[in-house]
């Protein structure tokens, strides 16, 4: 059972103060209640496009702090996977590099490890994923300060060494905030899966436009993404569990892949309590609403431990 009793679907909910357990999150990661921004209407929130390659990206220097929008694209089919980062209590980027790395990598304890250190040096204010089919535009809360990105594909290009990180400053005085209008609120929350077993899972309708703005928000004491990953018509929460059940402990699979593509889509990580509005559109079908990051226990990404929820787009 989610532990969000209630959800929002409109930016006019939050401006309006409900009482749900999830208006208090972002509220919380707003620095205060949503409102009016200062200076203006939605319009005004500065847009930066990331243009993903393997031969790199390039990002401005400044922006002024408040929302900002990324609006994330490639003109390749490869995956690119554009992640942001903020660092606290004395972390370096060399330390977010390589945690990250570990993240993902194979080695079980070391994605553990990385997520840890993650969780303690660093806050993930997210990034898109699967951008070859369409731009993403990802819309966050940015205080003042250093903040840093790279191309998770980095790590998987030969030749190179290190990803490369790209430094952006946000400077002046932040308002109060009044979130962009979305379609739908999906969460990451911790969940009862039931038989004394509990974990993380996806608080959202199971039916979602297509083409829509959602709210992205994670609302638990681990790093998420929220993202889909196109399914064969039929698939169930249940063949899942088999599936990734089976993946885990090395054990005959139940039957053929669910999957109709390897790549996902949406959101990329983000630390608990913070926020998105993203922006992003599917073909019509099955997807399932999955998290690869790594368990900080385990090291098992979080979907193969049970964080998925079918939906279907239409």
């Amino acid at each position: 059972m989610s532990l969000l009793n209630s959800r929002v679907t409109r930016r006019t909910a939050l401006v309006a103060g409900g009482g749900s357990a999830l208006v208090a999150t972002v509220a919380a990661a707003a620095g205060g209640a949503p409102a009016a921004a200062t200076g203006g209407d939605d319009g005004d929130v500065p847009v930066v496009p990331v243009v993903l390659t393997d031969a790199g990206f390039s990002l401005r220097s400044t922006v002024r702090a408040g929302l900002v929008t990324f609006k994330i694209s490639s003109p390749e089919q490869t995956y690119h996977a554009l992640q942001g980062f903020r660092l606290k209590n004395g972390g370096t980027v060399t330390d977010i590099v390589e945690a990250l790395r570990g993240g993902v990598g194979d080695d079980r304890a070391a994605a553990a490890a990385g997520h840890r250190t993650l969780l303690q040096k660093a806050t993930l204010i997210g990034g898109a994923v699967g951008v070859q089919n369409g731009p993403i535009s990802v819309t966050v809360l940015l205080d003042p300060g250093t903040y840093y990105f790279l191309d998770v594909n980095d790590y998987f290009i030969d030749g190179l060494a290190n990803p490369r990180v790209h430094q952006l400053n946000v400077v002046g005085r932040r308002g109060r905030v009044r979130l962009p209008a979305f379609d739908e609120t999906i969460s990451a929350v911790m969940m009862d899966h039931g038989a004394g077993h509990s974990g993380f899972g996806f608080d959202s309708p199971t039916g979602l436009p297509r083409r829509a703005t959602y709210l992205m928000v994670n609302a638990s004491d681990e790093i998420h993404d929220i993202v889909w990953r196109h399914a064969k018509p039929g698939t169930t929460d249940a063949y899942l569990d088999a599936y990734y059940d089976a993946v885990v402990n090395g054990t005959p699979l139940p039957g053929p892949s669910p999957w109709l593509e390897p790549n996902t889509h949406g959101l990329q990580g983000v630390s608990p309590g913070r926020w998105a509005v993203v922006s992003v559109g599917f073909e019509a079908g099955n997807y399932a609403t999955v998290c690869y990051v790594p368990s900080a226990a385990s090291g098992i990404p979080h979907t193969l431990e049970g964080m998925h929820l079918m939906v279907t787009m239409v």
